[in-house]
C-alpha cells in the first residue's frame, strides 16, 4: 500500500477578552494550512481541526471516536518518518 505525505502547518493562538461586567475570558483560536495545496481555514474547536485534515486523508475517526481503515492512535503517529 502506498504512503502519501500531507504536511500541516497548525498555528494557536489565544486572545483576552473582557465583559460588561468586568469578568475576563480566554478564546482560542486556530489557522491551519495544507503545505501542498495552499489551503487553509481559521478554526475555533478541535472538530473542526480534524474535519479539515480529513478532507485531505480521508476519515481519521469514525461515529464513535474508533479510528476507521487502521485504527488511527493520533498519540502514537510517529511525525519523523518521511
Amino acid at each position: 500500500m502506498p504512503f502519501h505525505h500531507n504536511t500541516f502547518v497548525v498555528r494557536l493562538w489565544w486572545a483576552e477578552s473582557h465583559s460588561a461586567d468586568g469578568r475576563s475570558a480566554r478564546r482560542w483560536y486556530g489557522r491551519i494550512e495544507h503545505v501542498q495545496s495552499g489551503e487553509g481555514a481559521e478554526f475555533h474547536d478541535v472538530h473542526a481541526l480534524l474535519r479539515f485534515i480529513e478532507s485531505f486523508t480521508g476519515a481519521i475517526f469514525g461515529p464513535e471516536g474508533e479510528g476507521e481503515g487502521g485504527d488511527v492512535d493520533i498519540a502514537s503517529v510517529d511525525t519523523d518518518k518521511e
